[in-house]
């Protein structure tokens, strides 16, 4: 799987469409941090150029019209490729399906999600099924988190074992899973329900990265001390995990669910600001890699709906 970038611009001056490819800032944890959410903010001054510019680590994209789509993809690659001028269908599966962005949706992409289910194997009895909440959700690239509501988030981290490390000077909980589950849950994923039965499904094993930081390391070893029997003592290492509820998230106010980087990486995403509405579709697995093949779908100048 890879980590990138696939942006598309709905309504540009141009039918044909060329990609770049740029290196991704990549954070100890090998969590992506392409400051993204950029895009979305800057567009009402995006008007003076149809020349992409990358400088760096921070993308800034000058183009003739406001819409921008875009993609991300697993942290596992170094590189990414960004796409200017229509979709690349070969980076998705099922039907790209439109959603409406929220009314007074400021600086961000705000969307409606009915609820969120448990998929897998292990997933299918009664005892699996997750409180029934909806909400309004933030579609930020540039989060590390999936910040839900309490009710849900700790129905799910209860199931997995997940354990919250209270990080007294930061008034911060730092959760942290069994690493084993980054293997355990490849074929387990919960699906993200939105309007019109749209769904997209994040395998949990996104939910957990191989790093957790020193003070927090400490902090878990005093507890297993303090309770040899302590779960964490069988564990296959301690890593993040990446869900959390959204009191504790530190990245949002009032009740926005945040629908962070394990989403966008399973997610083939097109914002589309002068529309105001998204594209959602399931994100292929792999689908761009370098040797991968590519599907180009122009966007015709002034469209107004997604290529079908």
């Amino acid at each position: 799987m890879h980590a990138a970038l696939a942006l598309a611009l709905l309504g540009s001056a141009s039918a044909s469409a060329s990609t770049l490819q740029l290196p991704f800032r990549r954070l100890e944890h090998n969590i992506t941090n392409l400051s993204l959410d950029l895009l979305a903010r800057a567009t009402p001054a995006l008007r003076a150029s149809n020349d992409p510019c990358v400088d760096g680590y921070v993308l800034d994209v000058l183009v003739g019209t406001p819409p921008q789509p875009m993609s991300l993809r697993s942290p596992d690659y170094r590189s990414g490729k960004i796409l200017f001028g229509g979709i690349d269908a070969a980076q998705f599966t099922g039907p790209l399906s439109t959603v409406p962005l929220l009314p007074d949706h400021g600086p961000s992409f705000a969307v409606s999600v009915e609820g969120i289910s448990l998929d897998g194997d292990n997933n299918n009895s009664s005892s699996s099924a997750l409180p029934a909440v909806s909400g309004r959700a933030i579609l930020e690239a540039n989060s590390e988190n999936m910040a839900l509501p309490p009710a849900l988030a700790h129905a799910i981290n209860r199931r997995y074992g997940v354990v919250g490390v209270p990080c007294s000077f930061l008034n911060y909980t730092y959760y942290i899973a069994d690493c084993g589950l980054r293997e355990r849950l490849a074929h387990e994923s919960i699906s993200v329900r939105f309007a019109g039965g749209v769904a997209v499904k994040v395998p949990l094993g996104q939910l957990v990265i191989p790093y957790v930081n020193a003070a927090t390391e400490e902090r878990a070893l005093e507890m297993i001390r303090d309770d040899p029997a302590h779960p964490m003592a069988s564990w296959d290492g301690r890593c993040a995990w990446t869900l959390r509820p959204i009191e504790e998230a530190g990245e949002n106010e009032g009740d926005d669910w945040i629908l962070g980087a394990p989403f966008m990486r399973s997610a083939y995403v097109v914002f589309d600001t002068l529309n105001k509405q998204v594209g959602l579709a399931q994100a292929k697995s792999g689908a761009v890699s370098d040797d991968a093949e590519t599907r180009i779908v122009p966007i015709p100048k002034d469209a107004k709906h997604f290529p079908a």
